[in-house]
């Protein structure tokens, strides 16, 4: 995941050096997420259908979600799934967290 210190500008900030980078995860949406790392896995992954509310959130649920996996061991086509997934709960009701889902909710 890429971010800037806060004040900083697009164009101040050095490039990322994708050489040095094992994964990339795109979100894409409704539409799910595409992932790249070195040879273990590369692919779409759908997006839950949910009846969504509000978006707020989203991508910092799905990181938290990818995050967590990742630390669990997870394969990363696993990680994946399970980030959508969170991602997705995060839609369903108003507002940055009332949406998140527990643990056992996400893996049922």
């Amino acid at each position: 995941m890429l971010g800037w210190e806060t004040g900083e500008s697009f164009h101040e900030v050095e490039p990322p050096d994708f050489e040095s980078m094992t994964m990339i995860e795109t979100m894409r949406g409704v539409i799910g997420s595409v992932t790249v790392e070195d040879d273990e896995f590369a692919g779409h992954v759908a997006a839950p259908r949910v009846e969504a509310v509000d978006a707020t959130g989203a991508g910092d649920a799905f990181a938290a979600g990818m995050i967590y996996a990742r630390l669990q061991g997870w394969p990363l086509g696993r990680a994946s799934v399970f980030a959508n997934r969170v991602g997705a709960a995060a839609t369903t009701a108003v507002g940055a967290a009332e949406g998140l889902p527990r643990i056992e909710e996400v893996l049922a």
